[in-house]
């Protein structure tokens, strides 16, 4: 039955993927578009910027905290923000042009994909291929 699971496993997450790929690119041209038309194209960068980062974040959560929990990260990154508003790191304040922003942007999308790639058995078959690796340069003769 585990066979059967981890084959399943694979196509779900690949599914997985694909929609949350989808539904993201959706979202961001949407919100472009009506932050676009309602304020600016500043506006509607900066909006992306910051939907790319809570997404980057809310993966992260769902990696670390579970699933039901994914909202636990973005909205402590939210309250941070409301708390300590218009500093240097305040990415919903910055211009479009702050690369720090942009940075920070696709450092968490880039953790938060990460995390979320790193299923069980990935980190396991990782770990595996690492102690092999480490054994067969151990037992290779100089």
């Amino acid at each position: 039955m585990s066979a059967h699971d981890a084959m399943g496993a694979s196509t779900m997450h690949r599914l997985r993927a694909v929609y949350c790929t989808a539904l993201t690119l959706t979202v961001c041209a949407f919100s472009f578009g009506a932050e676009a038309l309602a304020d600016g194209p500043e506006s509607g960068a900066v909006f992306v910027r910051s939907l790319l980062i809570w997404l980057g974040l809310a993966l992260l959560s769902a990696a670390v905290l579970g699933q039901q929990l994914g909202w636990a990260i973005p909205l402590a990154s939210v309250l941070f923000l409301v708390w300590y508003p218009n500093n240097w790191w305040d990415w919903t304040a910055n211009p479009p042009t702050d690369l720090f922003s942009w940075a920070v942007a696709a450092i968490a999308l880039s953790i938060g994909v990460t995390a979320t790639a790193a299923t069980p058995w990935r980190r396991k078959a990782f770990f595996l291929r690492c102690r092999r690796r480490s054994s067969l340069t151990r037992a290779a003769p100089p």
